[in-house]
């Protein structure tokens, strides 16, 4: 019925300040990396903004999630976000969405590629349906708390878990 992914994502609390607009702007039609090429907008938060992207290498999309400048590529953060990514990508779970890619835009903005993955989130069918059948609710809780179990065993932990990132 419903197809499960927990999303992964790094909490941030960067300002969100004024120049945020205008770099959206400027990003749209541009290719990153000479490999991702921003098609639009898909979420923006205080961390950073998600766009849709077309990975020109793989011709496939991607989201990309370009980080707030907070998260210069050479902080601690981003070194640990790193070091996740790495033990992320070893893990076999269907439910979770692995990274595949980290990279830095104009060498101040770390950015994060992940399979695009089209649909509602669980917030959003909520929003549109409302409350779940039980079994559907207790499958969709066996899939979420499977994920987070792997994520665990190689002690990682979801710095966002909510309905929007599933």
């Amino acid at each position: 019925m419903y197809g499960n992914h927990i999303c992964w994502s790094q909490a941030g609390d960067g300002d969100g300040g004024g120049d945020e607009v205008d770099r959206k702007i400027d990003l749209l039609g541009q290719t990153l990396a000479e490999r991702y090429h921003i098609v639009s907008e898909l979420h923006s938060s205080a961390s950073g903004t998600i766009y849709r992207a077309r990975d020109e290498a793989e011709d496939r999309l991607v989201a990309l999630r370009l980080f707030d400048s907070a998260t210069a590529p050479d902080s601690d953060a981003a070194n640990a976000l790193r070091r996740d990514i790495e033990e992320f990508s070893s893990l076999e779970q269907d439910a979770l969405i692995v990274p595949t890619d980290l990279g830095v835009h104009n060498e101040e903005q770390l950015f994060l590629v992940e399979p695009l993955v089209d649909g509602m989130n669980l917030a959003e069918r909520l929003e549109k349906d409302g409350p779940m059948m039980p079994r559907v609710a207790m499958r969709v809780a066996r899939e979420v708390l499977e994920a987070i179990a792997a994520l665990h065993e190689q002690n990682l932990v979801h710095m966002s878990l909510s309905p929007d990132t599933i």
